[in-house]
């Protein structure tokens, strides 16, 4: 994990990068891991704490009904009671787990519009004054 915390006065310092985020660019507060002294740790990050940009990843050629981007972070200050109580890839893992059927509920819905769109076409599409889906 590139992503680093640093214990200061009051809280901690995260610096660096995320890719692929679903919708960073519009978002007010982020959940971010990083690693904390050899442990992987969770941060609310909040736009206005200065620090954080989130440039929008443009020309994707899929899922683009939703926003998505970088998190960069240079010398974000984070307070303390803004970390969660959860160390290692549990936490991560946990959020990633629920995350994979919403994942797979549209993948699985796009390849039934796909099988739908498939099927129209080759009822509809004439070839020889037969449609494609003719039996021979």
């Amino acid at each position: 994990m590139s992503t680093k915390a640093k214990k200061v006065d009051g809280g901690y310092v995260l610096n660096g990068a995320k890719n692929w985020i679903t919708n960073s660019p519009i978002a007010d507060v982020a959940v971010v891991w990083a690693n904390l002294d050899g442990k992987i740790n969770g941060f609310v990050v909040e736009r206005d704490f200065g620090g954080m940009e989130t440039p929008k990843l443009e020309g994707k050629f899929s899922l683009r009904a939703s926003a998505t981007g970088q998190i960069m972070l240079s010398d974000c200050f984070v307070p303390e009671e803004n970390r969660l109580d959860v160390e290692g890839l549990k936490g991560p893992f946990s959020c990633l787990n629920k995350a994979r059927y919403g994942i797979s509920w549209g993948a699985m819905g796009a390849a039934e519009f796909c099988w739908h769109a498939a099927r129209s076409y080759t009822l509809d599409r004439k070839q020889f004054k037969r449609p494609l889906a003719a039996p021979s």
